[in-house]
């Protein structure tokens, strides 16, 4: 086996069989993996023979390409491999013309294969409205919570189940970047959610895999760690599991994990960083989505204007910026949802945010949009008839919590538009003056780019 990716897909198909030798295997078993008698490897059900003469190439294997070569083999008394009782047939070359002119005779009139006008996706006629989201959360000024408590983001202890290591990091870089961590090798984590945007995507809906669209935008990755939980409707409870979400959903990577750690398993460097970080023979999905995590957790915007105008340094930020610096505790009231090092709450607020105009007129938003009710089992009415996002609701099942999304942190804003859980906002108007540019984050001082010597197309291993 000389091609990578087949080697890949065989060795996978005999995992999941439960091979317990499939990396040893040099050959397909057959019905051997299915039973496991040795008395059956190398056997396969023979094929139908009507309509024979279409079906070429031939055999289990694709190998033979005639099906004079195909009676040659049983001629011959079977290949080099074969284990059957085959025995020569001696038949003359007069006589295999023969045979194989009575096979093309069991062959019906070619159907027809012209391709009909296929029908264009068509957004389905929704019903009544959906109830408007009772908006009861009004955020509560606390006059005692001073805008001081948005002092610069301090460490945060890794998980007791993932310490923290250079080397797993690293390899959790590397593998951020990696298309082949996706069902057609196209798109990695970095493709909606890139640094040259904020760790984010510059689109109202994020992309989603080849054919699809996603529902939601893409939340920087940013300062991700200061969360308690993630997505903007708190459905995820760690970094770990939200990336296993992105890698294997549906209207994202859509990647099999068992096909991912094949992938992983031929890729020599990759098997040797795992070794070094895991001390497992061979890449595991568990081990990848930690190293991602690890990875993830050191991406916060450190060393602000404001974190250093905070610690004393007085012309950090303009008067501009001074001037808002005073509003947001005071007039404007931010500091209400928007407080502490992260400049977040952390908590799920119903601001009745319009829906981005495209959303209900968009076949494949709509696509993913009714897929997601079903996948989160709403009832069949509220799939039919719902036109909005209902965030937490989704989580809770709580009726209060219907239109309820995250509090995002305002750490790395400025390169994060469009802006709330629908990216409905484009506006710059958020920035007070000239705060945008004088808040600016640092995330560009970080080593923020594709780890040296990643290519999509990377050496393999051969096994």
């Amino acid at each position: 086996m000389n091609d990578p990716e087949r080697e890949i897909t065989f060795r996978r198909f005999f995992r999941v069989l439960g091979i317990p030798n499939y990396r040893k295997l040099h050959s397909d078993p057959g019905h051997g993996a299915i039973t496991l008698k040795t008395a059956d490897v190398g056997r396969f059900c023979p094929p139908l023979l009507r309509e024979v003469s279409r079906t070429a190439p031939y055999m289990h294997s694709g190998s033979l390409q005639t099906l004079e070569e195909v009676i040659r083999l049983y001629n011959e008394g079977g290949g080099h491999n074969q284990t059957a009782d085959l025995q020569p047939l001696h038949l003359t070359d007069s006589e295999i013309k023969q045979l194989v002119t009575f096979l093309q005779s069991i062959c019906s009139p070619e159907v027809d294969s012209e391709a009909p006008d296929l029908p264009n996706y068509e957004v389905v006629a929704l019903g009544k409205e959906s109830a408007e989201a009772e908006n009861n959360d009004q955020p509560v000024t606390d006059k005692n919570n001073s805008f001081r408590e948005s002092r610069a983001l301090s460490p945060l202890p890794a998980p007791f189940d993932t310490p923290f290591t250079e080397a797993k990091a690293e390899l959790g870089k590397h593998l951020f970047f990696d298309p082949r961590l996706s069902a057609d090798g196209s798109t990695s984590c970095h493709s909606c959610h890139s640094f040259r945007t904020g760790g984010s995507i510059q689109t109202p809906i994020s992309m989603g895999g080849p054919g699809t669209s996603h529902w939601r935008n893409s939340q920087t990755i940013l300062n991700v760690a200061y969360y308690g939980k993630l997505n903007e409707d708190g459905a995820k409870n760690s970094i770990e599991s939200q990336n296993s979400g992105a890698w294997t959903g549906a209207v994202a990577g859509n990647l099999d994990p068992t096909l991912g750690e094949e992938r992983l398993a031929q890729i020599s460097d990759y098997v040797e960083r795992f070794e070094d970080v895991f001390g497992a023979d061979l890449p595991r999905w568990n081990d990848a989505l930690q190293a991602v995590a690890t990875y993830q957790r050191t991406l916060n915007s450190i060393d602000t204007p404001l974190d250093r105008y905070l610690q004393g340094e007085t012309s950090a930020i303009s008067e501009s910026a001074i001037r808002g610096f005073e509003l947001f505790p005071g007039k404007a009231n931010c500091i209400a949802c928007h407080h502490g090092p992260a400049a977040s709450d952390d908590s799920y607020h119903a601001l009745g945010v319009p829906q981005y105009p495209d959303f209900l007129n968009s076949p494949i938003k709509q696509i993913t949009f009714r897929y997601e009710l079903t996948s989160k089992g709403v009832p069949r009415d509220v799939y039919k008839n719902a036109t909005t996002d209902d965030g937490l609701h989704y989580v809770t099942k709580r009726i209060e919590d219907r239109g309820k999304f995250r509090t995002p942190s305002l750490r790395a804003l400025v390169h994060t538009t469009p802006y709330m859980h629908n990216r409905n906002s484009d506006s710059h108007s958020l920035r007070a003056g000239r705060t945008g540019r004088d808040a600016e984050t640092a995330w560009t001082k970080l080593e923020l780019g594709p780890p040296e010597g990643l290519t999509v197309h990377g050496k393999w291993l051969t096994l």
